[in-house]
């Protein structure tokens, strides 16, 4: 499939797999990512990265913020590396 961007991708994905009342995991990302997953009806939630982790992704946060409502993770690379990388 050819499309103009990475939006409209997100956007056909979400629509696959993500449902009302379900999560996915948009961030860190771009802004646009946590406004399609509201869009489409789902939450939005975030992984926080941090200074103390040099600014890496904390596998094992993400590992305890994954619930049975989960749908869909976005790794926004690389600033998602995850910390050891």
């Amino acid at each position: 499939m050819l499309v103009p961007g990475s939006k409209n991708i997100l956007y056909f994905l979400l629509l696959a797999l993500v449902e009302p009342g379900t999560s996915a995991r948009p961030r860190p990302g771009y802004p646009i990512y946590s406004s399609l997953v509201s869009f489409v009806g789902a939450k939005p939630v975030s992984v926080p990265i941090r200074e103390a982790n040099q600014f890496r992704l904390d596998v094992e946060e993400l590992r305890s913020l994954v619930t049975e409502r989960t749908r869909l993770l976005v790794v926004n690379s690389p600033a998602t590396r995850p910390a050891g990388c």
